[in-house]
């Protein structure tokens, strides 16, 4: 049997790619410090949940501090512990002058496709 080498992988396979997760998470100079070591994230997704109005306001920090360039908000909705966390998010991405995509929350099941560029 022969070896299979990197020029076999499919291209799709060698596309680089950098991904964050923060798992479950409140916020801290951590975040900060993540940005700082590794540089920017193509993807980030970051704890958004069980806090009333700094909800979008902190997840977004979050995502800035780790240099995002896209994040998608994880850990909500499970429970009913927050006023809104997708509207309070989508507030603070729209006053922040950001692209409604940069960042954003997912309905339960909902799928999107990320395009590697």
């Amino acid at each position: 049997m022969g070896r299979l080498g990197r020029e076999d992988a499919p291209k799709a396979l060698r596309i680089r790619t950098s991904f964050y997760f923060a798992g479950d998470t409140g916020y801290s100079p951590d975040f900060r410090d993540i940005g700082a070591r590794f540089g920017s994230f193509d993807l980030a997704l970051i704890h958004a949940s069980a806090v009333r109005q700094s909800c979008g306001s902190r997840a977004h920090f979050r995502r800035e501090d780790v240099h995002a360039k896209k994040a998608i908000g994880i850990h909500w909705g499970s429970f009913e512990l927050a006023d809104d966390p997708p509207r309070l998010l989508a507030d603070a991405v729209r006053q922040a002058g950001l692209s409604p995509d940069a960042f954003t929350m997912l309905e339960h099941g909902q799928m999107i496709r990320l395009d590697a560029k």
